[in-house]
């Protein structure tokens, strides 16, 4: 390790692992292909295409909180808060739930895209990746209730 405690090269440390409490979920965001950039989620072509985005919940999960296809689920971080409709799924593992960035938008000035769906914005932690020093977009810890 040098000085400045970086690394040379990526070396695994457990410390920086956020282990998934019983209870909660590791919340993961991503993009979509047409949806690349904030201003395309306010293109009422691509909408026709997608409108809203989706909390993908592992489908086991979901059925132990006795969450289906299309309920409102409140999720909440130590952040913020947001309310999505559900996509109970196989493809996505147990204890981490997904959905689509660039959805949510606040503002009244995206006239399609105000308030479809949820921001991710709103609940991901402002905390530091310790490698890189990018943003972790990755390690929020969420709570879900069914609404």
């Amino acid at each position: 390790m040098v000085a400045r405690k970086v690394d040379p090269m990526p070396a695994w440390r457990d410390e920086d692992y956020v282990k998934v409490p019983e209870g909660k979920f590791k919340f993961v965001t991503g993009r979509h292909a047409q949806f690349t950039q904030s201003s395309t989620v306010n293109n009422i072509m691509l909408l026709e295409l997608m409108h809203e985005n989706y909390l993908w919940i592992n489908d086991k999960e979901a059925e132990k909180l006795g969450i289906e296809f299309g309920d409102t689920i409140e999720v909440t971080s130590r952040v913020g808060q947001v309310r999505i409709k559900a996509y109970p799924t196989p493809k996505i593992v147990p204890q981490t739930v997904f959905y689509i960035h660039g959805f949510g938008a606040k503002s009244e000035g995206m006239t399609f895209a105000h308030r479809n769906g949820a921001s991710d914005n709103e609940i991901i932690e402002d905390t530091i990746e310790p490698v890189h020093g990018c943003a972790n977009m990755h390690d929020t810890l969420v709570t879900l209730r069914r609404v």
